[in-house]
């Protein structure tokens, strides 16, 4: 996984490289409060039945302070992090409590967890029930601290999903959508964010069979 830094006309200023085995890639990373950079990454083998998700914390340098392993025993997904009102940070990701090998497909469930600028752990919540290929694409957060899920799950047709919880991490409420429902066909969200009317924006496709 590469961090990079740059000033305001592109140039680049530091990079720093954060190596786990066998293969990382950064997913995405947001500025903290004090000053520094937390960032996910992603770690993987392909056609496996098992893939984790990092939480890195680092100084205003790249320079890494601490970093937690999150995550279950199968194919996770990737975790994609916000920096919550409360200055903590949140991520969503997709737990697996189950994969068949050696495709990495496998039954999903929401998972979020909540740290301090520390390193330690203050909650951690995996929601619903399992469902086939169910995965996170994208993390938003209001300005009251709830956050917003965007992704999408896999069945006789694939239907695109909102999840909302708390900044405690309560479940406020699921809503699937549907353009295309005939067998095989697909409806993705990819990405989401609040509006000013206390709304949400999704962006996503449908694809047919």
């Amino acid at each position: 996984a590469l961090l990079i830094k740059t000033d305001s006309l592109g140039n680049e200023l530091w990079r720093q490289y954060f190596p786990l085995f066998p293969h990382s890639k950064g997913i995405n990373v947001i500025q903290t409060p004090d000053g520094g950079f937390a960032l996910s990454v992603y770690n993987w083998i392909f056609q496996s039945d098992f893939s984790e998700n990092f939480l890195f914390k680092t100084d205003s340098l790249g320079n890494e302070l601490w970093r937690r392993w999150i995550g279950g025993p199968f194919s996770d997904g990737p975790m994609y992090i916000v920096n919550s009102p409360d200055s903590t940070i949140i991520g969503a990701y997709s737990y697996s409590d189950s994969v068949a090998t050696p495709s990495s497909d496998s039954y999903n469930r929401d998972a979020v967890i909540k740290y301090d600028l520390d390193g330690n752990l203050i909650w951690e919540k995996i929601y619903g029930e399992s469902s086939w290929n169910k995965w996170i694409k994208s993390a938003s957060i209001t300005q009251d601290g709830k956050l917003i899920i965007a992704g999408y799950r896999f069945g006789s047709y694939g239907a695109a999903y909102l999840f909302n919880c708390s900044n405690n991490g309560d479940s406020l409420w699921y809503r699937e959508y549907e353009l295309l429902k005939e067998y095989g066909s697909d409806n993705y969200f990819y990405g989401v964010l609040p509006t000013n009317d206390d709304g949400y924006v999704t962006v996503g496709y449908v694809r047919s069979e």
